[in-house]
């Protein structure tokens, strides 16, 4: 569903003078994004970059019209000069530079990022936490960290486990406390300097969860070589705290964050412990997950 480029407009509060400066490109084509109540525009130097946007579009959103955006990604395709250089493909969000690379793959995955970063900070009808997620017995499980803690590790050991996948980059939750599906393809990397590797969690024999779920349980965890499995609970206070670190939209509505995360720790025992391999924790994590609501058989 492609439109005219003049069709998307950034909300003036995030129009700058550097963006319009980038307003000045030739923009040959342009879709809209909508998903959890967040618009996103998306603009293009070469309308034959179309396909392999919107093949990329985020779990939960659709194509839509034109109209004003919270986010404007725009996409430049390099191309072959006469003085035999080479120009970048580029990715700007906003106005600002996120993506540059001979490499197209590289400034799509770019792209791919930061489209799904937008709908979790603009989002105002869920709260979108960095985390691995997964379902055991009708409740989700989540593991919040930042990229190289082996959340993608640790989720694909409990779905190779009989747990059903739901999302290895976003823990998204509504204002009733449920866990909805973000079910990307899950990012593997072979080394942590290793590039990410997308792999359809059905090519793991993974189920897809379908539903929203309640929490059952919140595992702050980081993998370290060697270290012991010492789980122990924190409180809701400090709990919460922990959360709003990897909680996206802290910045941009901290009232409603620190609410929503108030609740949610009041609502499931939260552990941290630093781990070893995902392998040799999976188990216990499952028995604590299956405890009764509020205990989390810590010792």
């Amino acid at each position: 569903m492609s439109i005219k480029t003049s069709a998307l407009r950034l909300e003036p509060r995030w129009h700058s003078p550097c963006m319009a400066k980038l307003e000045r490109l030739d923009w040959i084509d342009a879709f809209a994004v909508v998903g959890y109540g967040v618009r996103i525009g998306v603009r293009v130097s070469d309308a034959a970059l179309i396909p392999a946007l919107v093949k990329r579009l985020p779990p939960g959103a659709q194509l839509s019209m034109g109209g004003r955006v919270n986010r404007m990604i725009s996409v430049v395709a390099g191309a072959s000069e006469r003085r035999g250089s080479y120009k970048y493909h580029m990715a700007y969000a906003d106005h600002i530079v996120v993506g540059r690379s001979r490499d197209a793959e590289h400034v799509f995955e770019a792209y791919d990022s930061h489209l799904r970063m937008a709908l979790a900070q603009f989002s105002r009808k869920k709260l979108f936490i960095h985390a691995g997620v997964v379902s055991w017995n009708g409740r989700a499980i989540i593991f919040p960290g930042n990229s190289l803690f082996g959340k993608t590790h640790l989720a694909a050991a409990l779905i190779a486990a009989g747990a059903e996948y739901l999302s290895d980059e976003y823990a998204v939750i509504d204002e009733e406390l449920r866990v909805h599906p973000f079910a990307k393809p899950l990012s593997i990397r072979a080394m942590p300097t290793a590039r990410q590797r997308e792999t359809p969690a059905e090519s793991l024999g993974a189920r897809i969860g379908k539903t929203a779920l309640p929490i059952g349980l919140i595992v702050m965890t980081r993998y370290r070589a060697g270290a012991r499995w010492t789980p122990r609970q924190l409180s809701p206070a400090v709990g919460a705290l922990q959360l709003m670190k990897h909680t996206i939209a802290a910045r941009m509505d901290p009232a409603r964050t620190v609410d929503m995360l108030s609740r949610i720790a009041a609502s499931a025992p939260i552990l941290r412990s630093n781990r070893p391999d995902a392998e040799l924790v999976r188990q216990d994590i499952f028995r604590r997950a299956s405890a009764p609501s509020g205990i989390a058989q810590v010792g």
